[in-house]
């Protein structure tokens, strides 16, 4: 058995819980017994620490990556404070007005995001409902945001026409404006029952993969004794990083071509098998 220490990585939505859903306790008790062999757990999600729930935030762990590895904390410290530059956030937030998608900011100061539209055929509950889950209970009105320092920009979109649309203008807009590079990520229909398309929009230089390197610096511990659980594309750069990149069975077809393995769904606690099977607990 490998007596290394490991670091591993858990993605939130889709893999630590089900998306709007808090973690098991099978899950948490895995968490602990992991941490309790001698290993290190970090949280690794595109979410900014201010949206996570409390719930999550009250599972002991050794740190996170935050806002898709623009946020890093390790052992109370914090390693990365990165913002987006506000010329682009300008131009970006232009770019989706123009196309009448939705804005969701993710600062320093919280999340901002724009208000209702009746006109997407959803009630105002239903709105909420998203709202809650995507930017969390803490998220306020976007006529708020007065050019905080920006993590990342989300979209929501009503069609994938709309999603189509968006990857043209900022392809147009990095050729004709900026020089800085972005990406973007498009999670899909992350609610059920809501047909609202949400995808981000950042630094691709910055990403979960940079910041599992910070956080193996930290330690002095070689990436290779790392393991890292996702779901969606976001999760690629970390999972393609890690010693181990493990896929759960819920992942998007995309990830898992690029994973080293899989595991059972989020739904299924997979993560808690494979922890068994790499002899973590």
């Amino acid at each position: 058995m490998d007596q290394r220490i490991k670091i591993v990585f858990l993605d939130i939505d889709g893999t630590l819980v089900v998306s709007g859903c808090e973690a098991s306790k099978m899950a948490i008790d895995a968490i602990q017994q992991v941490r309790k062999n001698g290993h290190k757990v970090y949280l690794s999600t595109g979410r900014p620490i201010s949206s996570v729930s409390t719930a999550v935030k009250n599972i002991p762990v050794d740190g996170g990556i935050y806002s898709a590895g623009r946020y890093v904390i390790a052992d109370k410290e914090i390693l990365s404070d990165k913002y987006m530059s506000m010329e682009v956030v300008r131009l970006l937030q232009d770019v989706l007005l123009d196309l009448k998608a939705k804005r969701s900011i993710e600062s320093s100061e919280g999340v901002f995001v724009d208000q209702y539209d009746d006109s997407w055929g959803i009630t105002y509950d239903e709105w909420l409902r998203f709202r809650n889950v995507i930017c969390g209970r803490n998220a306020v009105s976007m006529e708020q945001f007065n050019n905080n320092p920006t993590y990342k920009m989300v979209f929501i979109s009503p069609s994938e026409a709309c999603v189509a649309q968006i990857r043209l203008a900022v392809s147009e807009l990095q050729n004709n404006k900026i020089d800085i590079p972005l990406s973007i990520v498009v999670f899909g229909k992350m609610v059920p029952g809501i047909p609202l398309i949400v995808g981000e929009i950042s630094d691709p230089s910055v990403n979960k993969g940079s910041a599992l390197l910070e956080i193996c610096d930290h330690y002095q511990i070689d990436p290779e004794d790392t393991i890292a659980f996702g779901d969606s594309m976001n999760d690629a750069p970390i999972i393609l990083q890690a010693g181990i990149g493990i896929a759960m069975a819920n992942s998007e077809p995309e990830l898992m071509e690029i994973a080293d393995w899989s595991c059972g769904s989020v739904e299924e606690d997979g993560i808690v098998e494979a922890f068994r099977q790499l002899e973590l607990m």
